[in-house]
């Protein structure tokens, strides 16, 4: 909600932060409705979440002292693209926003700098790399890893010795997770160019989040995008995966990249040299993710769920690699359950099966629904019979304990069919909670009796609520215990509507 035309910064965050909203994204969307953003608020709300959370605070607590290594020592040399272990030098320990010369505790937290690195800081979406940093008497486990201007940050905790500045060590990204991001992060890109052949070109990314074996991925697109789509948009991504096309990275200036057809990232500002990422010959984009050699070592890529994230902006998350076989098998193992409820001996007989059951159910229903009429009709003559008149008028105000809200209905309807000038409030327990319906036949309506102001005042004391139309209205609560007293109350109700 806007205040005076401006978004709430911390609304705005809270997008971004827990739903994946790019900041340009927001912005575009408040441009559309002619709102303006907060930034004070959004960057307030950001240093409190860093401050709150631990991970990444060294962008709040510690940009002094990291600044500080960058200016003594220069930027990292990142060797992500090219390997997964490296031997580096400790340029820099920053422990509670201080720079340290070196770290002894085990267990302390610790945002680690070496003069180069084969971890991928947090980035486009793709987050960042875990991992182990050995020395010769210490071991530093890599719980996440950032950049800050120039600087690959490794943040985790020491497991064991003393790191010192200086220290020669052994850093190895984890290797498994990593492949799992690559296989995600190239499958983003056979997405998108999915989307375009399914969806039309408009479909074009707002915004990705890559993990291991594990991708979400926004689009432009106006509508909910239908099952038979979701499968051929899947067919397309695996038939280029079975393809095993080379993935292929080039660097060039980012007006060559624009005229050779390269996607840019909405709302994303480049430099003029830019990293073109490659697939076959039907997707080029700028990216600095870490890619697969080939499409075929994706494995599988399985879409999980599609839905709608804001205005003309649609999200799908999807799996890859193991985890898409994982989640196939889960599918398999949990049909195959379904089926063994279900009695049928083949799994592709669940559907039949299924059918049999509603049909069975929907019978079964019409026979309740005439064996309840019949039930309701018995009592009819009976509650008439014990209406409390005043004047011409009978209320009618009963507890009925085996109806459900259908029975309670239909009984009401009777009621006024059969009685002339009746104001009713019945009342029944369903799984442990209290149900009240009102009915006032039409002649009394028009005096001013109203089912609405019965049923509610009834409600507040067995401490629910409802109402309705003055002719019918419905209402629960909590306490059982206090049925009787809300039908009296609801009989003074219409005692006193109708002298």
């Amino acid at each position: 909600q806007s205040s005076g035309g401006v978004l709430p910064g911390k609304e705005v965050f809270d997008l971004h932060q827990t739903d994946g909203f790019i900041l340009d994204l927001t912005r575009a969307l408040a441009d559309d409705h002619k709102l303006k953003i907060d930034m004070d608020g959004f960057r307030r709300a950001e240093e409190e979440h860093k401050r709150k959370s631990g991970v990444g605070s060294w962008g709040v607590m510690a940009a002094g002292p990291l600044d500080a290594i960058q200016k003594d020592s220069g930027e990292t040399e990142f060797l992500a693209y090219e390997r997964t272990s490296i031997e580096a030098e400790v340029v820099g320990l920053v422990v509670d926003g201080k720079r340290v010369d070196e770290v002894n505790t085990e267990g302390t937290t610790v945002d680690l700098v070496l003069d180069r690195t084969p971890f991928y800081g947090e980035s486009g979406g793709q987050v960042g790399d875990t991992g182990s940093i050995r020395g010769a008497s210490s071991e530093f486990e890599v719980l996440d890893t950032q950049k800050h201007t120039g600087l690959i940050v490794h943040r985790g905790h020491l497991v064991s010795g003393t790191i010192k500045v200086g220290d020669t060590v052994f850093a190895t990204v984890q290797g498994t997770r990593r492949a799992g991001i690559r296989r995600a992060h190239s499958a983003t890109h056979l997405l998108h160019h999915a989307l375009h052949r399914v969806l039309g070109e408009h479909a074009m990314q707002r915004g990705s989040k890559v993990e291991d074996d594990v991708l979400r991925f926004d689009f432009s697109h106006g509508a909910a995008v239908q099952p038979g789509e979701i499968l051929r948009i899947e067919d397309i991504i695996n038939e280029r995966i079975a393809e095993g096309a080379t993935v292929s990275i080039a660097y060039m200036d980012i007006k060559q990249a624009k005229e050779e057809g390269a996607t840019a990232l909405f709302g994303e500002k480049y430099p003029d040299k830019v990293r073109v990422v490659s697939m076959g010959d039907y997707s080029k984009e700028l990216c600095g993710g870490t890619h697969l050699d080939n499409t075929g070592q994706v494995g599988l890529c399985k879409i999980i769920n599609e839905e709608n994230v804001a205005a003309g902006v649609r999200r799908i998350v999807a799996y890859t690699g193991k985890r898409a076989l994982e989640q196939v098998r889960d599918n398999e193992s949990l049909l195959k359950e379904v089926a063994t409820a279900l009695k049928t001996p083949q799994a592709q007989d669940v559907p039949r099966r299924v059918q049999q059951l509603q049909d069975e159910l929907k019978q079964l229903k019409q026979e309740l629904a005439k064996f309840t009429k019949a039930s309701v009709a018995d009592r009819v003559d009976a509650f008439l019979s014990e209406a409390e008149h005043v004047g011409e008028a009978q209320i009618i105000c009963k507890q009925v304990d085996d109806l459900d809200r259908e029975g309670l209905r239909e009984l009401a309807d009777q009621l006024r069919t059969k009685g002339k000038s009746v104001a009713v409030l019945l009342a029944t327990v369903i799984d442990g909670k209290v149900a009240l319906l009102a009915a006032v036949s039409k002649d009394l309506v028009k005096r001013g009796v109203k089912a609405g102001d019965c049923v509610r005042e009834s409600a507040k004391i067995v401490g629910g609520g409802g109402g309705g139309r003055p002719d019918l209205a419905e209402a629960g609560g909590k306490d059982a215990s206090k049925i009787n007293e809300a039908l009296s109350k609801g009989a003074d109700v219409y005692r006193s509507a109708l002298s």
